[in-house]
């Protein structure tokens, strides 16, 4: 019995001397590789933060190394990069305290029942600096962290930022906190984390003219799984949600309703003279006896017996305030990488689950963007360059071999080139009540012949570029129903009534689909406007109609020679009625050259399906018959009865360049538009112009046709 108990008690003694040396070696194992993880943590943020204008340091300022625990103790400073002025001397302090393995209690109580190397608690420290942190989050660590450690150096740990509420001027800030769990495994970089806020809340007061700012976020998430990829990528999913998000503003109405009376009472005004012509030009008509001294005396006695009393005086009354609230609704993004021996690809999806502004629903819409076909390799590459140039810059260095660095660049493009890499968006959907829109994009790219690896580029620049591209493919169904919809309810925002709201909204549509198929660049098909185009082994065709690909190209890429752009753009002297009738005649509209009553040149347009009188271009001051300085293109419309003058307002107002008005002698409503070529004028913005001009026409004369009586 006595060997027994002695052999038990032999092996509980060899147990905890096992376990006090463990605890020992752990602690000092600690204490010596913590400045050279430190400084690893350092050269990372440098890297990234090379382009921030700033850079971050963290020092140890103590360690106290126990038997059983460490007590830790960091500094956090901005520091000064070389070019950028120097950041605020100002230091946020990070306390610690390491329990150590291999059976720390902080582990032990989190369930890691195997032997670990610590568990690590920090928060951030109370100071001076931070006094007015630590009073509004009520004196809780605004970050707290928990951190159990492997031996191989895995983790898995928790952090929680404090809630927050401030309420100071008027201004509101509530804050629910944050919550982080995630785990990492060292030989894989495998990073798995979640992190949740329940509510962010915002009130701004007298902000940029605004009375009132209400802004709330709800119900965010974010969720990472990614491993270090054989190219060196994080290759895995990452995703994000947001529940709502909602915004309302209150402004002041002072202005709106001020303008809004006087536009009534000027209104009126106009409206009362109108009334009075028509009594007095009914008694001229009529032979109404003179009776006029009398019906006076009358009207004026009877106007003072019905003079209103004076006002009483009283009390300011509150400024009136409009109001408006807009919601978003499931909100989301995911993203995953995934690769092969040679590429790597790239899926992201972007959600809204619903917009609405001041209760009127506006739709959701989703998208989905791919990219395949990336060189591994090549992409690391210049990763890995980008990351120096970012460290140079924040250590202020400067490279002897940066045109090297320039070929290597250009090297590694070139590769990437040659993988044909491809880019989708594979659908881009919106979608109301009344219907679905969308869109469909495919480019893939390759390596132009001219680009070698290791040779100077070739100068020709915009032919590499067209050559660069293999595939566009492009399609895009635009549904009228929800268009007219959205702008129904756009227009019902801005204070127009329902009805007028539906015709306007119906008009814009109309004219929308008119112009997009007189352009060429469109179809409509049933309550849908469809647009396709397709470039492939060098031929272009839009809408199944083949278009000079060359054409297009040099149009896409003018910006790359803004010499050989202009020198296209011919500077025009004075304006030719055969060259302009050529222009309206490509635009799909017949014409006739003729002579105006000033015995100067005329294109009378056929503007006849579109229902107007007359379309006409009348050209001034010409040297003779091809050579005019200034044009004047008009359009009448014959109506049924005059046109309000506030109708004639409303489209001066919402329409540029063009000026309308009502012809009381002629009984029509026009539309003129001058062009003059007074020191001259580019070819194409004539060309501009005149098309810009008949496609109003359809959308004129629907409005002063439509227009009611009052």
């Amino acid at each position: 019995m006595k060997k027994v108990v002695g052999i038990t008690a032999g092996v509980v003694v060899i147990a905890v001397a096992g376990w006090l040396g463990s605890t020992w070696y752990t602690g000092q194992r600690i204490e010596t590789e913590a400045p050279a993880r430190l400084a690893a943590l350092n050269k990372e943020l440098a890297t990234a933060l090379g382009s921030a204008g700033f850079g971050v340091t963290i020092n140890q300022l103590s360690y106290e190394r126990h038997f059983f625990s460490s007590d830790v103790r960091y500094g956090v400073k901005l520091t000064k990069v070389p070019g950028e002025e120097a950041p605020p001397d100002e230091m946020v302090e990070i306390v610690g305290k390491i329990e150590h393995g291999p059976f720390a209690k902080g582990a032990l109580a989190r369930g890691q029942w195997m032997p670990k190397l610590a568990f690590v608690h920090t928060e951030i420290a109370s100071t001076d600096l931070l006094k007015p942190v630590f009073e509004v989050t009520k004196g809780v660590s605004p970050l707290v962290t928990d951190v159990v450690l492997s031996y191989g150096g895995d983790g898995v740990g928790t952090a929680a930022i404090a809630p927050v509420e401030v309420t100071k001027d008027g201004q509101f800030v509530k804050f629910s906190g944050a919550q982080f769990e995630g785990s990492f495994v060292r030989a894989t970089k495998h990073v798995v984390g979640t992190a949740k806020v329940d509510q962010l809340a915002l009130l701004f007061a007298e902000s940029d003219g605004l009375e009132k700012v209400n802004a709330t976020i709800a119900g965010i998430s974010m969720d990472v799984d990614s491993h270090e990829g054989k190219f060196g990528f994080g290759i895995g999913t990452s995703s994000a949600k947001i529940d709502s998000v909602t915004v309302e503003l209150e402004e002041s109405a002072d202005d709106y309703e001020t303008s809004s009376a006087a536009d009534e009472a000027e209104a009126a005004a106009e409206a009362a003279a109108e009334a009075a012509a028509e009594a007095a030009a009914a008694d001229d008509v009529a032979g109404t006896p003179d009776t006029t001294g009398q019906a006076s005396a009358e009207s004026e006695q009877s106007a003072e017996s019905k003079q209103p009393a004076e006002p009483e005086q009283s009390a300011p009354a509150e400024p009136a305030t409009t109001k408006s609230k807009v919601e978003l609704k499931n909100l989301g993004y995911s993203a995953k990488i995934t690769e092969d021996d040679v590429n790597a690809s790239v899926e992201a999806g972007y959600k809204v689950g619903q917009i609405t502004v001041n209760g009127s629903d506006f739709g959701k819409g989703n998208a989905t963007i791919k990219i395949d076909k990336i060189d591994g390799k090549s992409a690391k590459a210049l990763s890995d360059l980008y990351n120096q140039l970012l460290s140079d810059i924040a250590q202020g260095t400067e490279r002897p071999d940066s045109d090297a660095r320039l070929m290597e660049v250009v090297n590694h493009s070139i590769a990437l080139l040659a993988a044909n890499p491809v880019l989708r968006v594979d659908p881009f959907v919106w979608e109301t009540a009344k219907g679905q829109s969308n869109l469909n994009l495919a480019i893939e790219l390759t390596k132009p012949e001219g680009l070698v690896v290791g040779k100077e580029l070739p100068s020709d620049f915009k032919q590499v570029a067209q050559q660069a591209v293999k595939l566009i493919d492009f399609k895009v169904s635009v549904s009228k129903p929800m268009v007219q919809d959205l702008a129904t309810q756009y227009l019902q925002q801005q204070g127009m009534d329902a009805e007028a709201a539906t015709q306007e909204a119906t008009e814009q549509v109309t004219s929308m689909a008119g112009m997009a198929e007189m352009f060429g660049i469109a179809k409509s098909d049933g309550d849908k406007i469809v647009s396709t185009f397709r470039y492939a082994d060098g031929k272009a065709d839009l809408n199944g109609e083949e278009i000079p690909a060359d054409e297009l190209f040099s149009a896409l890429l003018s910006g790359l020679d803004d010499d050989e752009y202009d020198s296209e753009n011919t500077m025009l002297n004075s304006l030719d009625p055969t060259q302009i009738g050529e222009m309206v005649s490509d635009m799909g509209y017949d014409y006739e050259l003729g002579t105006s009553d000033y015995d100067t040149p005329v294109l009378n347009i056929n503007g006849s399906d579109e229902g107007a009188k007359s379309v006409e271009i009348l050209f001034n001051d010409c040297d003779s018959d091809t050579s005019c300085s200034d044009m004047q293109m008009r359009i009448t419309v014959a109506t049924p009865h005059a046109v309000p003058m506030r109708v004639l307002n409303d489209w001066n107002q919402n329409n540029r360049l063009a000026r309308a008005y009502w012809d009381a002698d002629n009984k029509t409503a026009v539309l003129e538009m001058d062009v003059n070529a007074y020191g001259g004028i580019g070819q194409d913005n004539v060309q501009y112009t005149v098309r810009m001009f008949l496609v109003n026409v359809m959308m004129f004369t629907e409005t002063m046709k439509d227009a009611p009586r009052k």
